[in-house]
């Protein structure tokens, strides 16, 4: 390196701004052509990949890539799949990506923060609720609140 240029810390290009390379995932699909008893299918299979590890991940394959697939996708990428960990999820202007994809996502992430405020145990807190609710507990009786059909659940006593 050249003892006179000056060293900025920056990525090459020069760009300083936006989000750390970690906290971005890139998904798009690609066809698959397989052979089957029924003579040949084509698959669209949706792909993730980290663009800071450069890992990349099958996220589903199917012959029918409609609205219940990419919900499905939404679901299972929000709450235990690859998307923990990242803020941004670049997406082309594919069809595929369809409005209930969004919809899915937007609330799969509403029911998570809400549960990870309210409802999730937090080691770094000893073990308290980051916004404890203000009502008194009482009772014996324990109670389940079930989020996303129960992938999330907080047990509390009854009131």
């Amino acid at each position: 390196m050249d003892s006179r240029q000056p060293r900025t810390g920056r990525p090459p290009g020069g760009r300083s701004s936006g989000p750390p390379w970690g906290q971005i995932e890139g998904a798009d699909f690609f066809t698959i052509e397989v052979w089957t008893a029924r003579g040949l299918v084509t698959y669209s299979t949706r792909f993730v990949i980290d663009l800071r590890s450069r890992r990349g991940h099958v996220a589903g394959s199917t012959p029918t890539p409609d609205a219940g697939f990419m919900a499905q996708v939404a679901l299972t990428d929000a709450v235990d799949g690859f998307l923990a960990g990242h803020r941004f999820l670049i997406c082309d202007r594919d069809r595929q990506w369809t409005e209930g994809f969004r919809r899915t996502i937007l609330r799969v992430l509403d029911e998570f923060v809400t549960h990870s405020r309210w409802e999730r145990n937090h080691q770094g807190l000893g073990n308290e609720l980051i916004m404890p609710e203000t009502r008194p507990l009482g009772g014996t009786r324990v109670r389940c609140r079930a989020r996303l059909g129960g992938l999330l659940r907080y047990y509390h006593r009854a009131a």
